[in-house]
């Protein structure tokens, strides 16, 4: 998994699974083990279903997206190891 983020928009990025296959429009539900393991919130996939990367682009307008946009924030400022993210 990789992150950026620009302004207040957080791209996180994962491996795709080799079954996991979607179409265009479909999302998924993320939970971030240092904002909350259990609190799971749905996010449209960015990438193309063609693509080995599965994208999200998140954007931080509530308290839990800002949250997560600040720990992996911190993460990267300090070259700390980046929280673990599930998805489902």
């Amino acid at each position: 998994m990789t992150n950026k983020y620009v302004a207040d928009v957080l791209a996180v990025m994962f491996r795709r699974p080799p079954s996991f296959e979607y179409k265009s429009g479909m999302w998924l539900r993320i939970a971030c083990d240092a904002v909350g393991a259990h609190e799971y919130h749905p996010f449209t996939i960015t990438s193309a279903p063609h693509e080995d990367t599965l994208s999200l682009h998140i954007r931080a307008v509530g308290p839990w997206t800002k949250n997560i946009r600040t720990v992996i924030g911190n993460c990267l400022k300090t070259s700390s190891e980046l929280p673990t993210v599930c998805y489902s």
